[in-house]
């Protein structure tokens, strides 16, 4: 995405919703070190935090529900 592209988007998130935190990230290093990018806006630090607490625990329980799945396929073998 280019910087036009960006500044579109984030103009059009701040048009359409009340607030927003947009995580990105680049790929990884070669050492596995990644750098991770967050902008929010149209809320105070409180609104904010209450936004990424709800995001991680929908985060995990997809987690949870891929690993419940994924075990269905699992089988023992002695």
């Amino acid at each position: 995405m280019d910087h036009n592209e960006y500044e579109e988007f984030i103009e059009k998130l701040s048009k359409n919703h009340a607030s927003y935190v947009l995580i990105t990230c680049d790929e990884p290093q070669e050492d596995g070190k990644m750098s991770i990018n967050m902008t929010h806006a149209g809320g105070d630090s409180y609104l904010v935090s209450y936004l990424l607490k709800v995001a991680h625990s929908m985060a995990e329980e997809k987690l949870d529900q891929d690993i419940s799945e994924s075990s269905d396929h699992l089988r023992l073998v002695k």
